[in-house]
C-alpha cells in the first residue's frame, strides 16, 4: 500500500490485506508475518512535494480511528521535516564540493579577506601568482599593504571600492615572496552586512605580467620604427587594414600636404591622389587595390 499510495498520490487504508487486490502478489508473504491490516500515507514537503509514504501494519484486520491517523499524520511530517533536512544537507554538499572543485582549479587568483584587508581564504592560483608555498603564509601576513609594489595602490584599491562598491578590471603591480614584481588584473568587490558596513573584500586576480610585457614589446618597437620612419629619405604612409592613415613622415606630409595630426585616420584616397605624368588624370590607388583584394580573400 506504500506504493500505492505514492503512485496514487493519497492516503491508501488497507483493513483486510486477505481480500484487497493491491496485496494479490505478497499476500502469501504478509499474512504468514501475521499481518492483516495496511495502512499507508503520503510523507510530503512543506511545499507539497511527494517525499515519500509512512506505512503501519496492524495484526488485526480493520481501518484506523481517528486517534491512529492523527499518529500517522504527524509521523509522516516529522519524517517530511528530516527528509527535507537531508536532501537539503545533501544539496548543500554537492553545491560546496561543485564550488571547492572550481576554487580549487580555477587559473585566476581567487581570495578572500577581511575588512582589514587581511587575507582569509585564497586559492591555489592565487598562492601561485605571489610566489609563496602555501595559503598559510599568507594569511600570517599582517601588513596586506605590503603585497603592493606601490603603496598608493592599496589606499586607492581602498578607496575605490568602498566607494563604488566594486572593483572591474583595475590593473596593479604586486610584490611576490621573492620580490620580483606581478602585473596582475583584478575584479573585486566589498562584502556589506545587513547595516551596510563593510566586513570583507572577495575577488580574483589573474597574472598579466607576460602580455604586458608583450605589449611593451610592441610598443618600443613601433617606436622604433616610426623613429627610422621619421628619419628616412622617402615618403612612407602606413594605414590600417580599412585604409585608414595610421602615420605619414615628414616627406609624405610635404608630398601630400597634410600634417600627420591631420591625416591620421582619414581613408587614404582622401589625403593622397596619385596623377598620371602624362594625362594629369587621376589612377587607381595600389594600395586600395591591395586591400580590396585582402578583404575579399578573407570572405572567400
Amino acid at each position: 500500500s506504500c506504493a500505492a499510495a505514492v503512485s496514487l498520490g493519497r492516503q491508501v487504508l488497507v483493513a483486510d490485506v486477505a481480500k484487497d487486490p493491491f496485496w494479490e502478489r505478497p499476500r502469501a508473504a504478509i499474512l504468514a508475518a501475521g499481518l492483516n491490516a495496511s495502512w499507508s500515507t503520503l510523507i510530503k514537503a512543506t511545499d507539497g512535494r511527494v517525499l515519500g509514504s509512512l506505512g503501519v501494519y496492524h495484526a488485526t484486520a480493520g481501518l484506523p480511528g481517528q486517534r491512529e491517523l492523527r499518529i500517522m499524520a504527524h509521523a509522516a511530517q516529522i519524517a517530511g521535516i528530516a527528509i527535507e533536512r537531508r536532501l537539503a544537507e545533501e544539496a548543500l554538499r554537492a553545491s560546496e564540493a561543485k564550488f571547492r572543485g572550481l576554487f580549487e582549479t580555477i587559473v585566476e587568483g581567487v581570495y578572500q579577506s577581511g575588512p582589514d584587508g587581511r587575507l582569509e581564504s585564497v586559492n591555489p592560483a592565487f598562492v601561485s601568482i605571489l610566489g609563496y608555498d602555501s595559503p598559510e603564509q599568507l594569511y600570517a601576513l599582517r601588513d596586506v599593504g605590503a603585497l603592493y609594489w606601490n603603496p598608493e595602490d592599496r589606499a586607492r584599491f581602498t578607496e575605490q571600492i568602498e566607494r563604488q562598491g566594486e572593483i572591474r578590471n583595475a590593473e596593479f603591480v604586486l610584490r611576490r615572496r621573492d620580490g620580483a614584481p606581478v602585473v596582475v588584473l583584478e575584479n573585486s568587490r566589498a562584502v556589506r552586512d545587513a547595516a551596510g558596513r563593510v566586513i570583507g573584500y572577495e575577488g580574483t586576480i589573474a597574472d598579466i605580467t607576460e602580455r604586458k610585457r608583450a605589449e611593451q614589446a610592441v610598443f618600443a618597437e613601433k617606436e622604433r620604427a616610426q623613429v627610422t620612419l621619421h628619419s628616412i629619405g622617402d615618403a612612407v604612409i602606413s594605414t590600417d587594414a580599412d585604409g585608414r592613415i595610421d602615420y605619414i613622415n615628414p616627406v609624405a606630409e610635404n608630398l601630400a600636404a597634410w600634417r600627420l595630426d591631420e591625416a591620421r585616420g582619414k581613408p587614404i584616397g582622401d589625403v593622397l591622389t596619385l596623377i598620371d605624368e602624362i594625362s594629369r588624370e587621376p589612377i587607381d590607388n595600389p594600395l586600395l587595390c591591395v586591400l580590396g583584394r585582402g578583404r575579399s580573400n578573407a570572405a572567400t
